[in-house]
């Protein structure tokens, strides 16, 4: 999900591949927001843009690989996939480098930091430290936001309900 729109960052051979099983359990997957608690079943199937019943069919399959979850009002990200998530090594070792000056940072400002990384046409937020009680909104680790060009060579960025840019080869902490 980029910004409320499921399957927006999908582009000419991803968006044929979601033909295929595997991209349609890749599109049931993507459907599934990073605030949201469960999803029903009708959503999942809209946001993916897969038929009701093959929805249906593939989401017994993810539930039975405990990739997803049943609930009483829909189907939530298992912990099985979480772990997988965790386990992938670029955003792992990319924590476990950033993580000393992101402590520094929200010990400077009382804010928080984040880090993220260029994914297609968005921005993933790989890890965030800080304190939520700041007053700020703080983004979640997992959340891609689209990025918008303000400007040539200036893509945006995002701190807490405030928007700001950035220059395209460097990035600046911006207190929470």
């Amino acid at each position: 999900m980029i910004d409320g729109k499921w399957g927006s960052h999908l582009h000419g051979e991803a968006l044929e591949a979601c033909n295929s099983v595997l991209g349609k359990v890749a599109a049931i997957l993507d459907a599934f927001g990073p605030d949201e608690d469960s999803v029903p079943l009708a959503t999942i199937a809209r946001r993916a843009r897969v038929t009701k019943p093959s929805t249906h069919r593939l989401l017994a399959d993810l539930v039975a690989t405990r990739l997803v979850e049943r609930t009483d009002d829909g189907y939530r990200l298992g912990r099985k996939l979480f772990t997988l998530g965790m386990a992938a090594p670029e955003p792992r070792l990319l924590r476990r480098a950033a993580r000393p000056a992101m402590r520094d940072l929200v010990r400077q400002t009382g804010g928080w930091a984040q880090v993220a990384v260029l994914d297609q046409d968005a921005v993933l937020c790989v890890d965030v430290v800080g304190d939520p009680a700041t007053g700020s909104s703080v983004p979640s680790a997992g959340r891609r936001r689209r990025i918008r060009a303000r400007r040539s060579g200036w893509p945006a960025s995002w701190t807490g309900s405030r928007s700001r840019a950035w220059p395209a080869t460097h990035t600046t902490p911006v207190p929470g």
